[in-house]
């Protein structure tokens, strides 16, 4: 059941990202956009998850930059044809805004030791920042 949790907040995560990534480079929100960064997304969560089962959730988490930053890094400049500094800007600003969840899963951890707590915290975390930021974003 952890492993479940664990997997759909590193989804939740995943997409939370991609989303404020896109919005942030400034993407011209037209079907054939939203179908390849959903397409992206799918394809990054499936390398994410071939990692997972392959290599564990300790090497997948130190190889996530690689697995994620650089592919988003890549399609904003090839496919959305940004400048390399906005798409490298995008992403790093939605990795900021992927820490305040990551805080309070972090703080929830702590007084609620318990496997659940981090996953489950974060990903309210994330559902609350998404709104916030899909405001100004």
């Amino acid at each position: 059941m952890a492993q479940i949790i664990e997997i759909a907040n590193y989804a939740l995560l995943l997409v939370y990202g991609s989303v404020i990534a896109f919005n942030f480079a400034g993407y011209e929100k037209t079907a054939k956009n939203r179908k390849a960064i959903a397409l992206l997304v799918l394809l990054i969560l499936s390398l994410q998850l071939a990692f997972y089962f392959s290599v564990g959730l300790l090497t997948t988490a130190r190889l996530y930059p690689l697995i994620t930053h650089l592919p988003s890094v890549l399609f904003i400049e090839w496919y959305l044809k940004k400048p390399r500094s906005i798409a490298i800007v995008s992403v790093l600003i939605a990795y900021l805004c992927c820490q305040p969840p990551n805080w309070l899963g972090l703080a929830m951890n702590y007084f609620w030791d318990s496997p659940f707590a981090f996953p489950i915290s974060d990903s309210i975390g994330i559902v609350i920042m998404f709104f916030l930021l899909r405001r100004f974003v």
